[in-house]
């Protein structure tokens, strides 16, 4: 009957002509598909995320292995710290030509100490990284490594570190497992 209330809670009904509801249908048809759509490329990436990270610890665990045959690194220090990881190699990002030979980490060194005011604790670690500079090209190692095997504080090396890139003697080209990886300049 016109005029009479409708009871409280019965949903009000409108008067829609058939194209507008016809087309609010085709577009909640069509959000449905692209949520779908959405899921499934949520799930695909998801399965690519899991098989990386599954491949980094591979990858984890093939370096710790060598780590483990390799044994403790050399030079002062406890004998427990491990020395830098070898490969997987950063890519260079030009190639420079480097000494080579029995005594290119002594004129290394030499070099660096001719042309800089080094103190000891620059010293200490431009001493630590020449050897594996020379022989590799680079170095895999952070600030606590290196602190450890040269009895420096961590923010001593870092200093050291900070040092030896600003007067081009050292660059960083990248990172590996959180390492800081370390060239020639």
């Amino acid at each position: 009957m016109p005029g009479t209330a409708a009871a409280p809670g019965t949903p009000v009904a409108y008067a829609m002509p058939p194209q507008i509801a016809d087309a609010i249908v085709r577009l909640e048809e069509r959000a449905l598909r692209s949520d779908e759509a959405l899921a499934a490329l949520q799930r695909e990436a998801n399965a690519s995320r899991r098989e990386m990270a599954d491949a980094l610890r591979s990858v984890a665990d093939v370096l710790d292995g060598i780590r483990e045959r390799l044994g403790p690194g050399p030079g002062p220090g406890p004998a427990a710290v491990p020395g830098p990881l070898p490969g997987p190699r950063v890519p260079r990002q030009r190639a420079a030509p480097r000494p080579r030979g029995r005594g290119a980490a002594e004129e290394l060194l030499a070099g660096w100490r001719a042309r800089l005011t080094i103190t000891d604790d620059v010293w200490a670690v431009a001493v630590l990284l020449a050897p594996a500079l020379v022989a590799d090209g680079q170095v895999v190692c952070s600030a606590g490594d290196i602190a450890a095997r040269t009895g420096l504080t961590a923010a001593r090396v870092h200093d050291s570190l900070r040092f030896l890139v600003k007067r081009h003697c050292v660059r960083q080209i990248g990172v590996l497992r959180e390492h800081p990886v370390y060239a020639l300049y």
